[in-house]
């Protein structure tokens, strides 16, 4: 018999599986691939990834051992909703292990297709038995109620009962094998920062008289119990962290000198200078007027100079953006004659220079939490070059963020414009 294209993309994505197998489970090698997907979670501490593979582990045992005679079936004799099935968690599996974005949609289809399968197949006992249940992941959020639906053999009419806490509730019967309990999302335990578990009793009747034994008929049943625990994911999924990248002009400083300056005159203000150079000038430096009126420094070069002159300071009415005006004071000389001669001074000063630069910087970074139901908004300064995001989930899993492709699980939707970046909440199921 021909096999199906779902057969045939299943061998071309697993080309490590023999070459002559031909039965559901030697094609797609599910288990594998989620043993392989459960050991990577575990290895990361991808509790989200555990959890699926959890689930996963236990539809494949719960349908090989329901389905024992089917397990050396051809894969395309199977019926179209269990090839899908097997392709889903497969799938799902290799891309866990691989690293590469699954979504919580994903997890929950695959979580819907087992029950459907699961619903259907024949099982393994005639005794009422609980095979699985879902979700046990859930996802805070404002919805009222959680649908838990458990399928099992049976179960529908073996009068199960669910409790929690003193606290009953009404089990709707959808099919023999499938029942359905409405939960409050109020009533399950949640944390901001951390998983918690909340776990719900299901009771149903067993009978205990068996049709080859004459002697059991009369037995009244017996009560197995099932719990139903579910996981609900912390309120604050996570932090957002945003560093930007910013250009700035800023005015770099500099202190020049010394420079010498001076003159000869007599008993008299002697006003000089230092005008900046080409060279200067071409590099973009002017004089830093508010701190060269500040911290100017100069000195008598040691005492070079007579007739009592002196360095008197700079000059303020004198400083422009390429000029430092520096003023002597000029006394006399005195020959034998008692004539009065011209005296000399000469000054070292330093003088203040500034220019413009453009430097580029990261901002200090911007944390912020995340919310399942709330938008996260960040502003970007205007001076905004690049940025760069890290996503850290409740788990301590830290993810760098270049693209909403790589926001793990598809959790958050993430929107840029020029004024902002954004992540906003996808609706999220429980799975």
């Amino acid at each position: 018999m021909r096999l199906p294209v779902v057969a045939f993309s299943a061998i071309a994505l697993l080309l490590s599986s023999p070459a002559g197998a031909d039965t559901p489970l030697d094609i797609l090698g599910v288990e594998k691939s989620i043993d392989d997907a459960a050991r990577r979670a575990q290895e990361t501490g991808d509790l989200i990834a555990k959890a699926f593979a959890d689930q996963a582990l236990r539809v494949i045992a719960e349908w090989k051992k329901a389905n024992e005679s089917l397990i050396t079936t051809a894969f395309d004799r199977l019926d179209q909703q269990t090839q899908q099935l097997f392709t889903q968690l497969n799938n799902i599996a290799n891309r866990i292990e691989r690293g590469e974005a699954v979504s919580f949609v994903d997890f929950q289809r695959a979580m819907a297709s087992a029950g459907s399968v699961l619903e259907k197949i024949p099982g393994s006992s005639s005794a009422p038995l609980v095979m699985f249940y879902w979700p046990t992941i859930v996802i805070p959020g404002s919805s009222s109620n959680i649908n838990v639906r458990v399928i099992g053999t049976g179960i529908a009419n073996a009068n199960p009962r669910v409790s929690s806490a003193g606290k009953t509730f009404t089990v709707k019967k959808y099919t023999d094998n499938d029942i359905g309990i409405d939960i409050d999302r109020g009533l399950l335990s949640t944390s901001p920062d951390g998983q918690k578990s909340s776990s719900f009793v299901l009771n149903y009747d067993v009978s205990r008289a068996h049709w080859y034994n004459p002697l059991t008929w009369l037995r009244s049943s017996e009560v197995r119990e099932r719990t139903l625990e579910l996981n609900t994911l912390p309120s604050i999924p996570g932090h957002v962290t945003l560093t930007q990248i910013l250009r700035k002009e800023e005015w770099e400083p500099q202190q020049f000198g010394p420079y010498m300056v001076g003159g000869v005159g007599q008993d008299n203000i002697y006003r000089t200078g230092y005008e900046l150079t080409p060279v200067q000038k071409e590099a973009g430096w002017i004089v830093d007027k508010e701190k060269q009126g500040k911290e100017g420094k100069f000195d008598d070069n040691g005492g070079d100079g007579d007739g009592g002159s002196s360095c008197t300071g700079f000059d303020p009415a004198r400083i422009s953006d390429t000029y430092v005006g520096f003023n002597l004071q000029h006394g006399h000389k005195t020959d034998w004659r008692g004539h009065h001669d011209d005296a000399h001074q000469n000054c070292r000063i330093w003088i203040w220079l500034k220019r413009k630069i453009t430097n580029e910087k990261p901002s200090a970074p911007e944390t912020k939490p995340l919310s399942w139901r709330e938008d996260t908004d960040f502003t970007f300064d205007p001076a905004m070059t690049s940025y760069d995001v890290k996503m850290k989930l409740y788990t301590g899993i830290s993810y760098s963020i270049r693209s909403k492709e790589q926001i793990p699980y598809s959790l958050f939707e993430m929107m840029q414009d020029k004024a902002g970046i954004k992540f906003r909440p996808r609706p999220q199921r429980d799975f």
